[in-house]
């Protein structure tokens, strides 16, 4: 084979070589381009989010004036729960819109605590959920009017003073700063010696502190009896629901333990 033959096909592979590394080169590059077009996009659609959702002192805001309408500590501003809103507690709940505002006139508690006050502290904006609002509250009252039910013609108000455990809550919000998921009655320290509770929440506490003792933890099973045979009392007023029927809890909500299940 002549000298020149071998040249040209030399020069052939290096070209063909310089062609592959150029071909390489310009996928890389195009690669490059579309992750970085795909990052550029995936930012600036967090910015947009970012910039849509409520600021974290709205969201404080929000919560400290969601708990000045409650239901329970004060009369109930509908207008503050999202039509999806859900209540939960350690055993009571899930409990949509509608069974919530039936539990809180069941016990009418800020009738019977005309004084009481849920003392709220340490509003923080949750660091994986811009729209929940964790907190605590150390509340407190005097038992001056009857509850309802059939409590409040048993036990007689006789100036009893009520003192909370401190428990920790938490407000989910929607975009438009409605409450859509409500968290109550985690008692953050059952041993606090000025409580009336013996280290119970919510309505339970409040019971306790009266001389009702109730079953209440999570996996009782006398409480779990209770709530599972529930509805014909219900139905007849003596007794407030612990969980709303499962086909009308929103969508929403996934989690299915309901009542005290542990």
């Amino acid at each position: 084979m002549s000298r020149s033959i071998i040249n040209r096909k030399k020069i052939e592979s290096f070209f063909s070589y310089v062609i592959i590394l150029l071909s390489m080169h310009s996928v890389q590059v195009e690669a490059f381009r579309i992750e970085y077009n795909a990052a550029t996009a995936r930012k600036t659609t967090m910015t947009n989010l970012s910039a849509s959702l409520p600021s974290e002192s709205q969201v404080v805001e929000a919560a400290r004036h969601f708990m000045k309408n409650t239901g329970y500590f004060d009369p109930m501003d509908e207008s503050l729960f999202s039509d999806d809103y859900i209540f939960r507690g350690p055993v009571i709940g899930p409990l949509n819109k509608k069974d919530y505002k039936e539990v809180l006139e069941y016990f009418s508690i800020y009738k019977a605590f005309p004084d009481i006050n849920p003392n709220c502290f340490g509003f923080s904006v949750d660091p994986d959920d811009p729209l929940r609002v964790w907190y605590q509250l150390r509340a407190s009252g005097t038992y001056t009017n009857p509850l309802g039910g059939p409590v409040g013609s048993i036990i007689e108000p006789d100036g009893q003073k009520y003192r909370g455990s401190t428990e920790t809550w938490s407000l989910t919000f929607d975009e438009n700063l409605k409450a859509r998921l409500q968290t109550a009655g985690y008692v953050s320290d059952r041993f606090e010696e000025n409580s009336t509770t013996d280290g119970i929440g919510l309505s339970f506490g409040i019971l306790k502190t009266i001389g009702l003792s109730i079953p209440s933890g999570v996996g009782n099973p006398v409480l779990q009896f209770i709530q599972a045979t529930n509805d014909p009392l219900v139905n007849l007023g003596i007794s407030p629901k612990a969980m709303s029927d499962e086909k009308d809890v929103p969508k929403w909500w996934k989690n299915k333990k309901r009542g005290a299940e542990p």
